[in-house]
């Protein structure tokens, strides 16, 4: 298996960009900040709150590769899904309510989304991968599959 190697100075340079992006995600799907902690993984709040500003701020910040490897796979599931849901209020729906797809299996989203484990994450970025490129897929159909009015 192929590991992504991520070296100090490639950390340095993309950390602000992933914590920048897991705000817009958070507030895409309005999420508060423990929301936006728990996509993140859980890190300690002075630790999360600390990233955002120094993000925000412009001012130097590295995460682990793993952190970002997380970041990176939810902001690429959102991304999949802003691709098949187009309304905003579409995409928080299917994000807080128990989803009967392919890629769920009657769980809700955002609770795999907040598991503290990486691998479960990153596990339900290749799963919805794999849904967004099956022939014929709309967001109707990710709606209707999902059991949501």
């Amino acid at each position: 298996m192929h590991q992504l190697i991520l070296d100090d100075a490639t950390r340095a340079r993309i950390s602000r960009s992933a914590i920048i992006a897991l705000l817009e995600v958070a507030t895409d799907w309005q999420l508060d900040e423990e929301g936006e902690r728990a996509l993140a993984g859980y890190p300690a709040p002075p630790h999360f709150k600390a990233w955002s500003l120094a993000a925000l701020e412009g001012k130097p910040l590295s995460l682990t590769r793993d952190r970002l490897l997380r970041l990176g796979a939810v902001c690429a599931i959102h991304n999949a899904v802003s691709e098949l849901l187009v309304r905003q209020q579409d995409r928080i729906t299917w994000l807080t309510k128990p989803s009967r797809g392919p890629a769920c299996h009657g769980r809700i989203p955002l609770e795999i989304l907040s598991d503290p484990e990486d691998h479960v994450v990153l596990e339900f970025r290749k799963t919805i991968e794999r849904w967004r490129l099956l022939p014929g897929l709309s967001g109707y159909r990710l709606i209707r599959l999902s059991g949501l009015p």
